[in-house]
């Protein structure tokens, strides 16, 4: 359960010492500290983000639920520090790499208020052949998948995660990966992703930033640091291919993944305290799906479906994203972008419970339609503005809640 309460102040003031050194006039095109000796390099970068969150107060359907895990809060609209991260790098003789990502929260557990988001080994095993040891995102997010010329951490294009990422992919996992890229021709490349990890828990998380009505979810688990080689574990695979249509123009991507692991009793238990009538023990926890995506120079048109089950409830949904990207050189103004995103996610059952009740918003259908616009300032700003018009089917009436939200982003980077 992700509460509101006050938080730690000491980490907080810590980085934010961090940031006030490090935003100089020169910073702004470099990392706070970096270092290359003989056989290695190391750097050690950072991100500040502010945001102002706008959302539609709506409680129409005050539900109770059984799980006190699981909350309804009306959140006004408001200012705040969002969070505050470091990022160590440290890469030795060009194949041995380590990746932090340190976050600190403002408005978290005492778990979540400070933590290592990312943090892995990587080894360059050969030239079209890596090993990652550690904690890292799945490789079917954006962040891995997508072709747009941003950095990892903006691929995503939005602040608030689509309806799938929220579900399947959100958060890291802890574990290996084996991955490789093969290049066929100078146009044709194939890859392919191997992982075995702890699986992250089956838990619940807002759609958006206004903690109301939220969906099933795979969260982090941040009390669980270590890789358990006695349990059974989540082994997920994935193939795909890309081919440049026109070179340095125009190119497609598809990737095909799917995950198998075991729901844990305390999975299992929360299926049943959330959704009315369901009684299964079954551990089954599985899904698949597909990425998608098309690039012509400016335009990258993006696209994921999952189909999943656990337990007796199945959930599909997919996502379809066109963007448009300009990037400029001036010293100022370096990039506009304009994001639109339709996003549905469904979900059915093989019996035993009630599919949709008002009762327990896990159960409805959801919509969302998405539009962005995002600015990158001296290559060290992001202003993010996006608009998200949250549809659902609650079974009941009203058909709908008012649980729009609006978002506005600065994230200063050093």
């Amino acid at each position: 359960m992700k509460t509101m309460c006050k938080y730690n102040q000491r980490p907080i003031l810590f980085l934010w010492l961090v940031l006030f050194l490090s935003l100089t006039k020169d910073s702004l095109h470099a990392e706070i500290l970096q270092h290359k000796g003989g056989l290695y390099t190391f750097s050690l970068g950072g991100a500040a983000e502010f945001e102002y969150v706008s959302p539609d107060s709506d409680d129409a359907f005050a539900f109770t639920d059984g799980d006190a895990r699981v909350t309804h809060v009306k959140r006004p609209q408001s200012f705040r520090i969002d969070k505050i991260t470091l990022m160590p790098k440290l890469s030795i003789d060009h194949w041995i790499h380590f990746n932090g990502e340190i976050e600190a929260f403002t408005d978290r557990t005492d778990i979540d208020q400070m933590f290592f988001r990312e943090a892995y080994l990587l080894l360059d095993l050969t030239k079209d052949i890596s090993l990652k040891l550690g904690s890292d995102d799945r490789f079917f997010s954006p962040e891995f998948f997508s072709s747009l010329p941003l950095p990892d951490e903006d691929k995503r294009v939005t602040e608030a995660y689509p309806l799938l990422g929220v579900s399947f992919w959100e958060d890291e996992d802890l574990g290996l990966w084996l991955e490789g890229t093969h290049t066929l021709s100078e146009r044709w490349a194939v890859f392919w992703n191997g992982a075995l990890t702890n699986g992250p828990t089956f838990d619940h998380d807002e759609v958006t930033r206004a903690h109301m009505y939220p969906i099933f979810a795979f969260d982090r688990d941040l009390t669980n640091v270590n890789f358990d080689t006695n349990d059974f574990k989540d082994i997920s695979l994935g193939f795909g291919t890309s081919f440049q249509l026109i070179k340095n123009i125009s190119k497609i991507k598809f990737l095909a993944f799917g995950t198998y692991s075991k729901l844990t009793g305390f999975d299992i238990d929360f299926l049943v305290q959330t959704l009315p009538g369901y009684s299964s023990r079954s551990t089954i926890n599985q899904f698949w799906g597909g990425n998608g995506e098309f690039t012509w120079n400016v335009f990258n048109l993006m696209g994921q479906y999952i189909h999943s089950q656990q337990g007796n409830l199945v959930r599909e949904g997919y996502y379809v994203q066109p963007t448009l990207t300009w990037q400029f050189k001036m010293r100022e103004l370096r990039m506009v972008q304009v994001v639109s995103r339709y996003n549905a996610l469904w979900t059915s059952n093989r019996g035993g419970y009630s599919t949709k009740t008002s009762a327990s918003p896990f159960t409805w259908d959801r919509s969302t339609y998405s539009f962005g616009l995002n600015f990158g300032f001296y290559n060290a700003v992001l202003f993010k503005n996006e608009y998200h018009f949250n549809d659902e089917e609650t079974a009941s009436i009203p058909k709908h809640v008012n649980n729009n939200e609006f978002i506005s982003q600065l994230e200063i980077r050093f």
